[in-house]
């Protein structure tokens, strides 16, 4: 995926994420957190996404919910 993919992924996450497949938020924001890195967006969205699947504990790590949206297959929870 390119930066143009992972924006559309970004915008796609986000707004999957509003309306309330957070499933799906996942996937994409996932997606374009490893192309974009750090975008405050796709940063924060992710987080968001995994915390409300119950995925990372509200004070996990950057590194810990990264790596959770790595592997979307392993749905641990960080306590």
């Amino acid at each position: 995926m390119d930066a143009s993919g992972a924006r559309r992924a970004l915008d796609l996450g986000l707004r999957r994420l509003l309306l309330g497949d957070v499933t799906g938020a996942v996937e994409s924001l996932g997606a374009a957190s490893a192309v974009l890195g750090d975008e405050p967006a796709a940063h924060h969205g992710l987080a968001v996404a995994l915390r409300l699947q119950g995925r990372i504990a509200p004070d996990a790590s950057t590194a810990a919910w990264r790596a959770l949206a790595a592997a979307p297959g392993h749905p641990v929870l960080l306590t």
